[in-house]
Order: C-alpha cells, then structure tokens, then sequence
C-alpha cells in the first residue's frame, strides 16, 4: 500500500510538473506573439515617416503624413492587433475555411463558392480607380510587412498548424462583401414563404407575409414616403457562416438636434448589432491623421476605414435599411439538357464553373470535393445549397454587381459639410444603410444610401417567375430619389431598422422590416424630457423596456385570470406588476418570454407541422409585426385543427401560460422568486475556435446574465428555437456630441487585441456588459497621459552603388 502511495505520489508531481511547464511555455510563445508597440522600425512601402501612439486601451492614434503611409500604417497595426480574425474573415469570404476547420464545415465553403464573393472581388478591383487601387495596396502591404516582422504568429495558428498567405487587395474587397451579404437576407424569408405556399396553399401563405403599421412610425416623415406594387429549410451553410461570422446585424441610431441637447449642440448615438457576440469584436477603433484625414471611429479589421465615427467636423453613424435587394426566381430547366434554362421562349445555356473546395482531414493532409456552379441570367442556382425546394431556382442580389463604397468610404471620412457627405453617399452600394449625420453647425439629417433594385412586379416575399423577362428588374432607384431629410421639424431623427417611410413613396423599398418596438421606445424616451446630455443617451443605449411586451400583456392578462392552479395565478400576478423592464433579475421577464415561445409556437405547429413552424418563427422580422395584427384581430390562425373544439385566442394564451409555468418549474424550481431572467437569458462572447473546454476558457469570455430582448434598446435577441443565449446585441456603441466632438464616448464587446495574453483583449468587456464607456479622444493632450507606446515607423531608403 505504501509503495502504490509513492507511485500515485509521484505520477502527480510528474503531472503538475509537466503542465506547469506546459503553462509557462504556452504563456511564454502566447507573449512572444504580442505586438511591438515602442520604438522604431524601418519599413519597405513607406515614403515618410509615421507615428503610432498606443492609448490606455491600445487604440492606435496613426499620424502620417501622406494617404499611401496612411493606409500602410492602417494595416500595420491591424495585422498587429487582428491577424488571425481577419484571416478567418478572408477564408469565410473566399470558401476555404474547411481547409483549417475540416469538413464539418463545408456547407459554408459551398454557400460562399456558389455566391462568389472571391469572383466579386476580382471583378471589383478591375472597376476600382486609381485612388481606391492605391489605398488597398497601401493597406495589403502594411499588413504583409507586420507579418513578415512578427516574432511569433498569434496563438490560433500554431494551434491550427498553418501560416496566413500574403494580404491582397481582393481579401479586403471579398470581406466587405461577405458584410455585405450577412446584412442582405432576404432570400432566407422567400424560401420559408415558398414552402409555407406549398403545403398550406397560397391564400393561406397570403396570411403570414410580413406586415407593418401603415401608420408608421418611420424613419422619414410624409413629405416623401413607398407605394407598393399589387402582391403577387434555410440552408445549412447560412447557419454555419453565421456561427464563424456573427449574426446579421440590425441596428439602432438616433441623433437630437440643439433644441433638445443641453450641450445647445447634436448628439448622434449608433448602435450597431452586426455579430455583437463574436470575440474578438467584430470591431476596431482607430484614430487617423494625414493625406487630408483626421477620424476615429470603428472598422473592420481587413478593411482600412472607419464604417462609423466622425472628424473634427461632422459624424455619421448606420444601421441596416433592411431594403430588399434579394430576389428568388424559379427557373424553367430543359429536360432534354439541364445546363439550359428558357427565357423569353428560348432556350438559354447557363454560365458554369467548377470550384475545387479543400478540407482537412489531418494535421497537414487536405482532401477536395468538386462542385459545378450554374448561373443563369438572374445568378446562382441554389439548389445545392437549398434542400427541400423541387424547383430550381436563383438567386438575384444587387451586391452581384461592382459598386463603388471604397471610393465612397473616404470621402465620408472626409466630408466636411451635409453636401459633401450626400455626394460621398451617392457612390455607397452594397447594403444599403440608414446613415444619420450630424455636424458642429447644428445641422442634423439621415440619408438611406445604397442601390436599390427597381421591379416589374411582386414584393419579394415569394419567388418570381424566371423564364420571363416581365419579372426582371429594371435598373436600380436613383440616389437622388432615395429617403432623405436635412433638420426635419421634430428636431430628431430615429432608425432602428424599421420602415423608411410611408405610402406616398412612390418607389418600392422592401416589406421585411424590424418591428416597430425599439423605434417608439426610443422616440417615447426622447420626448420624456426636454434636453438631452450625453449621460441621459447612454442610459438610453442601456434601456431593457419592451413596449412589445406591454402590448403582449395588456392584450392577454385578461384571458388568464381564472387558471386552476396557484402557481399558474402567482405568475399572472408577476405580469400584472410588471413595469416591461427585462432587467437580469425580473421574474416577470422570464415568465413572460417562456409564455410567448409557446404561444406562438402553439399557433402555428398544428397547420404547419414543426419543422416549417419553427423556420417560420427563426426570422423574428418575417412575423413578428403580422403576429401582433393576428393576436389584436383575434384570428383563425389560433384555432388547433387538430381538436374538434374551435379554439380563440384567449383559449390558446391559456393553454400556452400553463405550458410556460409548468416548463419553468421543471428548469427553474417550484420557488417563482427564484426565476430571474438572467439564469435563463445569458451572453457569451465565442470565439471561432470555442469547441472544446479548454479553448473556451482560454479565448472565450461568459456566459453573463444579461438584460433586455429583441425589442429593447439595449438588445438582446436569441435564438426563437435555441432560448435564451443571445445571439444579436450591440456590438458597439457611439456618443457623439458635437460641442465637444474632439472627445466623444464609446465602446466594443471585447477589447483592441485578438490576442488573449494581451490584457487589451477583454479589457472592455465589463465595461461593456455594464452600460459603461471610454473616452474616444482626438487630441493628443487628452490622451497622452495614458498613452502606452509610442512606435515610429521609417522608410527604408536603398542606396544605390555605383561601380
């Protein structure tokens, strides 16, 4: 017994030893990958000399003194900071991430492929001036030239066994697409309602479409507002580009004018919701100075200006205009050869091509699959990507076609005025995008920007007839004619991926728009008070009230007054005190959240079946605001076929509350005060390469407990059939105002590095979770104080020998 002692005794020593070791190296080759931020360094691509500071959070504060070492020093210190998440962009936006992830994730590859982001980009570049053409090579080589002075590459790439390839234009251009393309979503809609059509019928599907108050509210008032034309499984690869990615993004913005800002000055505020719990962020902040540039602001790491911020002039933040820019159309194929499609009453050959996709399947082994991609006069076929669809059928989307945001983007950096920003917009393409303004003259406004396809017919809710030309677009909406307002009446503009503008509107924008909810609260909150400073905004950004559920339990408590048992009746009475606030310690949230998944649920399952109820309620934008309509008109829709009772409305909120209560009891205890929402409703910031423990403790941060829903302002999406981890929040947050717009507030979910051993990768994460902000500085009085390092780099100057 002894011996065995000793020997158990000192297999542990061994043990604890050689993870100890393990440790201290692992921290050792993680610290050895941080970047060199002090200094000086002699670089090939440079003409003068840059400086880059570090501030307390390691934003990089980049003067040069010229755009092409601008641009070079954007790079640099991108590729220093992100290396490994904007190679993972790279790979998700050409197809290749089963090369590192295996073939688990193939579907995505084959979604990207089939779309061709990379084949955009290409083709974008020969359409790009010589301005835009400098720019990107100046950023491509400035993060080539850190990569080549890297000590060690950041720690994700040891662990995946691979070096990045050199940075090219086309990885910047395939990347803003792919953006692009998760805010563009709308084939996803068409499919569910194709399906819903074909087992309900249409008058039924009819039904269902989106619906939206055509009284408002809207982003833009009446002067200009959308006449519609006469109405006429989501694939897997989205849903893995997704978890790689981050959601799709919606948005809130608003900006006040002087009338109603203590500081007599605008103060913009942007909250964009683009892959709000990826980590790192999805973000970047930088400060640029030189070649006529001084903004800070966020970008995407891979791309080498800010999306939003402000100069010392004007400010601009966005959110998704949800427009429709997606079609599907079915395809009539030729059953004597399927690689010709009719059109017009002739028969078509398609376009093909074949992509060769690679994935691992050991260490430094790759195997390929082959793919053939058809393309008609509409675009890709889907049908490999789309199960369950008998037709065949294509994809139309505007971001198939060259546009011009890379000439767009500096110029709004640039701008100094409303009129110069307009133009800069006017070149703005793919996707469109609510843009607010606000500038240090008081001026306020909102311009959507973006190309916009004109139709023949339809709403783009259901397929269109392929093998016509009556159903092609006719060109896009001119920019002039897009939704726009310069210091409207109501001295405040609001966007929160809502309805643009009303019925007057002579041009079809789209049918699919958010719900109404974060629009009203965040107009109630604006006139609550007369003047607004900076702190009063910020609260605003953290409020978790939904004006949803209000309406939700006003219409329903009514029907749950006489349940049999006594916890079912001490839930009631939890909603009947409720004040709407999904804070992380409400009982009432939780108890009300459970009720509605299963009251909606219950509506649908009996007629559509599971499987399409569950598609149908995944798009919270496709029936949210036509389930609000339903529930107020006490439809047919609640009745459960399945019985030979005719069930109501209240009939089916009280089956469904019961459900709820029975349901929490079995996850939460039989004590109701125990049943705060945040146990249920958590954050987790993941990482791509979250999928065993040990990396997840390692590059993961959470879960939190976290407040608000869907319709909050401080939002907080989930999942309708994955409850309650949030998948959509604010990914950052922006306060502008404009009589001090040299020191502005802000926030990211994680913090400036990619890299977990820097102490700026989740640096800003508490803040973050806890409604907090930083202080964005432009002059260098204000941050110098805190500034962490100071790096110049050099041009290296040949010496030419003469013989």
């Amino acid at each position: 017994m002894k011996k065995f002692l000793i020997i158990v005794c000192v297999t542990c020593l061994i043990m604890i030893t050689a993870a100890s070791v393990a440790f201290f190296y692992g921290r050792k080759m993680l610290a050895a990958s941080l970047p060199r931020i002090s200094g000086e360094l002699s670089l090939p691509g440079l003409s003068k000399q840059v400086e880059i500071y570090r501030d307390e959070y390691g934003i990089p504060h980049v003067y040069a003194q010229n755009e092409d070492d601008l641009m070079f020093a954007v790079g640099f210190v991108c590729a220093q900071d992100r290396l490994f998440q904007m190679d993972i962009m790279r790979r998700a936006a050409t197809g290749r991430l089963a090369e590192i992830f295996g073939e688990s994730i193939l579907e995505s590859d084959l979604l990207v492929r089939t779309v061709g982001f990379e084949q955009i980009a290409k083709r974008q570049l020969t359409y790009s001036s010589p301005a835009t053409l400098a720019m990107l090579r100046a950023y491509s080589s400035g993060v080539n030239a850190c990569v080549d002075r890297l000590d060690a590459l950041p720690p994700e790439f040891r662990m995946l066994g691979y070096r990045p390839e050199r940075w090219q234009p086309t990885d910047t251009l395939a990347i803003s697409r792919l953006l692009a393309w998760q805010l563009s979503f709308n084939f996803e809609s068409e499919i569910v309602m194709l399906k819903i059509a074909a087992r309900l019928g249409l008058r039924r599907a009819l039904e269902l479409g989106p619906a939206y108050p055509p009284t408002g509210p809207f982003i833009v008032p009446a002067a200009i507002s959308e006449n519609p034309p006469p109405m006429p499984e989501v694939a897997e690869g989205v849903r893995l580009l997704d978890a790689i990615v981050g959601s799709p993004g919606g948005s809130n913005s608003w900006v006040i004018g002087p009338s109603l800002s203590k500081s007599n000055a605008p103060i913009l505020a942007n909250d964009p919701h683009l892959s709000g719990t990826r980590m790192p962020s999805l973000w970047y902040y930088v400060h640029l100075v030189g070649g006529g540039y001084d903004v800070i602001g966020g970008l995407v790491p891979g791309t080498p200006l800010p999306m939003l911020g402000h100069n010392r002039r004007i400010g601009w933040g966005l959110t998704n205009m949800t427009a429709d820019i997606q079609d599907l159309f079915i395809e009539r194929l030729n059953p004597q050869d399927l690689k010709e499609y009719e059109y017009d009453g002739r028969w078509v050959e398609m376009d093909t091509r074949t992509e060769r996709i690679s994935f691992r399947v050991a260490k430094r082994k790759l195997s390929y699959i082959e793919k053939e991609i058809k393309r008609t006069i509409h675009g890709p076929l889907l049908n490999d990507i789309v199960p369950g669809v008998a037709d065949a059928i294509s994809l139309s989307w505007t971001g198939f076609e060259p546009t011009l945001e890379f000439e767009s983007l500096p110029a709004i950096s640039r701008a100094g005025n409303w009129s110069e920003f307009c133009l800069a917009l006017s070149k703005f393409g793919v996707a469109p995008q609510n843009f607010i303004y606000a500038d240090v003259d008081g001026n306020i406004g909102y311009y959507g920007a973006g190309i916009v396809p004109i139709r023949s017919t339809g709403i783009g809710i259901y397929p269109l007839k392929g093998w016509t030309s009556e159903t092609a677009w006719k060109g896009f909406i001119p920019f002039e004619e897009m939704p726009h307002v310069l210091n409207p009446i109501e001295g405040f503009i609001v966007t929160a991926n809502n309805r643009v503008i009303g019925s007057e509107y002579n041009r079809f924008l789209g049918a699919e728009w958010a719900p109404r909810f974060r629009y009203e609260r965040i107009e109630e909150l604006i006139k609550a008070q007369d003047k607004h400073d900076s702190q009063d905004i910020a609260q605003m950004q953290g409020d978790s009230t939904s004006l949803l559920a209000k309406l939700v339990c006003e219409s329903i408590l009514p029907a749950l007054e006489n349940l049999p048992d006594q916890t079912s009746r001490e839930a009631v009475m939890r909603l009947k005190e409720w004040n709407f606030d999904n804070s992380a310690d409400s009982v009432a949230a939780t108890i009300y959240h459970e009720f509605f998944l299963k009251f909606t649920m219950n509506t649908f399952v009996d007629e559509m079946g599971e499987e399409l109820a569950k598609e149908y309620l995944e798009d919270y934008y496709l029936w949210l605001e036509r389930f609000v309509s339903l529930m107020q008109d006490g439809s047919r829709w609640f009745d459960d076929v399945r019985t030979e009772k005719i069930e109501t409305r209240d009939d089916m909120a009280a089956r469904s509350f019961q459900q709820a209560v029975s349901t929490l009891e079995e996850k939460l205890g039989s004590d109701i005060s125990k049943w705060r929402w945040g146990r249920m409703h958590t954050v987790e910031l993941r990482h791509p390469l979250d999928r065993n423990r040990i990396v997840k403790a390692l590059f993961n941060m959470g879960p939190f407990p976290f407040p608000g829903d869907g319709e909050t302002i401080n939002r907080a999406t989930f999942d309708f059939n994955q409850p309650y981890l949030v998948t959509m929040t604010a990914s950052i947050r922006h306060i502008m105002d404009f009589s001090h717009v040299q020191n502005t507030l802000g926030i990211h979910t994680s913090g400036q590095s990619g890299n977990p051993s820097s102490h700026h990768y989740s640096d800003l994460s508490q803040k973050w979770l806890k409604g907090e902000y930083i202080h964005l500085m432009m002059d260098r009085e204000d941050f110098s104080e805190g500034v962490e390092g100071r790096l110049i780099l050099k041009p290296v100057h040949h010496v030419t020998r003469r013989d």
